[in-house]
């Protein structure tokens, strides 16, 4: 996943806490490509933000951008119950 086209579709809505939060995330390195771990932060922190501000729209495009963070993220530790 691009760090330029996931800030990008963050951009809308940078004034939102937890899209601020995730847009620091995607800061944090200069790769063009994001880690797994930076994909399951950025995620975790657009989550959020549907919680607690968009979870009335659900045509907003924060919940696109949701499902297909949570498509790329890999967990590392399916099936494994600590």
């Amino acid at each position: 996943m691009k760090r330029a086209v996931v800030l990008q579709r963050l951009e809308p809505f940078k004034f939102q806490r937890d899209i601020e939060l995730a847009i620091e995330t995607l800061n944090e390195s200069d790769s063009e490509d994001l880690t797994n771990d930076e994909i399951g932060s950025v995620w975790e922190w657009v989550s959020k933000a549907l919680d607690h501000e968009f979870s009335d729209d659900e045509n907003h495009p924060t919940w696109k951008l949701d499902l297909d963070l949570s498509q790329t993220y890999k967990r590392t530790n399916e099936g494994n119950f600590v």
